[in-house]
């Protein structure tokens, strides 16, 4: 997941989220990955978003499976040998 970002997402969402989840949602842009997102929820919540990626992981599991968000793979670079 982490080398993953976002296709798509609704325009318009009406779902109750927890205060992170308030903070997480609008992020997700398809531009940033777990990691970006990651390290903004850690600048925010510091120690209270511990444990971070397991919450996070759960979080956009979450919204996968209610259809909220598609996960699409982000281009690797081949390494030449």
């Amino acid at each position: 997941m982490a080398g993953t970002s976002f296709v798509s997402k609704p325009y318009v969402t009406r779902v109750d989220l927890e205060r992170m989840g308030n903070f997480i949602w609008p992020l997700v842009d398809g531009e940033r990955n777990l990691i970006d997102i990651g390290a903004l929820v850690r600048e925010k919540f510091g120690e209270a978003a511990e444990p971070l990626y397991e919450r996070l992981a759960e979080y956009f599991r979450t919204l996968e499976r209610n259809g909220f968000i598609v996960w699409k793979e982000e281009p690797t670079e081949e390494i030449e040998s």
